[in-house]
């Protein structure tokens, strides 16, 4: 999905002949915001201002954000003729501002007796002790030295330039959060993304358990036939259940197969795939009818000489054809289910839903 600011960024080759509305729509498409007044570009999305490098700032959307190159041609050219400061050597806003609008707004306090401040309780904590002495079990030393309850702003990421307070509003409500109870705001964010990650984690894992377990890996469990084919170890982690799907029969003519998900892909054998695939079906029925006749009608000796192990020594009964049909039926099924599995995994990974299935 091409984003909203490709569709005009490359009629203009530069950003010096635009208007200033033009311009404006620009950086709102590109999620930066330029800050005149005080000299500085922001990133809206994230809520910090930018090196005033051009490759910085564009490499940031690329990285961060995904942004296409089309959308960022002529940045870089642009944002240094600007030739705005470093954000770590911008003059923090004075204490009591109105909150920026494109700045990360956070809970945090500041030292009575000096002017640090900082949005985590340890950090103010370890101020206290390290250049004030003072030390306590007690909230109340830690309430009588700090004021608590403020909102602060800064320029960079991690508030290195230092940060100001800015003047609370009564919409802000839920930011305005005591000393005691306060946290990093980032701690906190990064918390909250594992606790959602190991959920989608665990999740995931009971879903499919059941198609991955490939049975224990203990020795005395493990019969020769496992070892020699290293079951166990070709098809660890690998989801079964999907690897049968892709060797089934085709779909009724005219019709896509679904495959199952791998990952957040939803995976289909498209009809005209499905379509190819009953032709392959017989084609191998054909096949195997000229190599059945043929054998029907090769001589004796020669089948002898097709079941010998020892070159120039016939084994002493001949080759012979499978004596059941079902045997038959069921040996030309295996080759069909593998030729099936083989052109849809290619299929696959021809179209891009899927590179690598987890197995060797």
């Amino acid at each position: 999905m091409a984003h909203p600011v490709s569709a005009f960024s490359p009629q203009v080759a530069g950003w010096k002949g635009l208007a200033e509305h033009d311009l404006e729509r620009r950086l709102t498409a590109l999620g930066l915001h330029v800050d005149r007044l005080e000299r500085t570009i922001i990133c809206c999305k994230c809520k910090y201002s930018l090196k005033p490098s051009g490759e910085t700032v564009s490499k940031h959307l690329w990285e961060k954000h995904q942004m296409p190159a089309d959308s960022r041609r002529g940045l870089v050219s642009f944002v240094k003729s600007l030739g705005y400061p470093d954000p770590n050597k911008l003059g923090l806003r004075p204490d009591g501002s109105q909150p920026h609008p494109h700045l990360a707004l956070q809970p945090g306090a500041a030292c009575r007796q000096c002017a640090f401040r900082s949005t985590s309780v340890d950090l103010v904590r370890r101020h206290l002790a390290k250049v004030h002495g003072l030390k306590g079990t007690r909230q109340a030393w830690l309430r009588d030295s700090v004021r608590d309850q403020l909102l602060l702003q800064s320029w960079s990421q991690n508030g290195q330039r230092g940060y100001w307070i800015v003047e609370a509003s009564e919409e802000e409500p839920s930011t305005r959060i005591t000393l005691e109870g306060a946290r990093s705001p980032r701690r906190h964010e990064r918390v909250m993304k594992l606790h959602e990650h190991k959920r989608l984690h665990i999740t995931a894992q009971d879903q499919v358990h059941s198609t991955t377990d490939v049975g224990s890996d203990e020795l005395a469990l493990v019969g020769g036939w496992m070892r020699r084919t290293s079951w166990a170890t070709t098809f660890a982690g690998t989801d079964r259940l999907l690897l049968m799907t892709l060797a089934e029969r085709p779909a009724i003519q005219g019709q896509r197969l679904a495959l199952g998900r791998y990952g957040e892909t939803e995976m289909f054998s498209s009809s005209d795939d499905e379509s190819r695939l009953e032709v392959v079906t017989h084609v191998v029925d054909r096949f195997f009818d000229r190599c059945e006749d043929t054998a029907k009608h090769t001589d004796h000796s020669i089948r002898c000489r097709l079941r010998s192990q020892i070159p120039g020594r016939p084994f002493k009964a001949p080759f012979e054809l499978a004596g059941r049909a079902s045997t038959t039926i069921k040996y030309h099924g295996y080759w069909k289910r593998l030729l099936y599995f083989i052109f849809r995994l290619y299929r696959l990974s021809q179209t891009a839903q899927v590179k690598d299935l987890g197995f060797g």
